[in-house]
């Protein structure tokens, strides 16, 4: 969802650079990337990513904000999906292929 379905008066990230129109084109491609393995897997992007974080280094806890209890255990369920070395090998290869917005920089966890 891009900064315009945010209320600015209720919801700050109305006014981060990470949610306008401009930066969710420019990382369409990786959006749709990540929808196609979360796809195969049953799961949500959030959990792919996650997934593929907790993968890199085990010894990593993510904690991801949310106010609803639904989203916490989306969340947590990512801790079950395990992906292939393959599949971390193409997300990273596509971190590095695919120009992201300078919001988050390209960059990607090293193993």
């Amino acid at each position: 969802m891009a900064a315009e379905g945010f209320d600015a008066a209720t919801d700050y990230r109305a006014s981060m650079p990470q949610f306008t129109q401009e930066v969710y084109e420019k990382n369409d491609a990786l959006f749709e990337f990540l929808r196609r393995i979360a796809a195969e897997h049953g799961a949500t992007t959030g959990q792919i990513s996650l997934a593929w974080m907790l993968e890199k280094r085990p010894w990593i806890v993510p904690i991801p904000e949310t106010r609803k209890v639904e989203r916490m255990h989306e969340n947590l369920a990512a801790a079950d999906i395990r992906l292939s070395l393959a599949e971390v090998e193409a997300i990273d290869a596509e971190l590095d292929r695919i120009p992201t917005s300078g919001v988050f920089g390209g960059t990607r966890v090293e193993a």
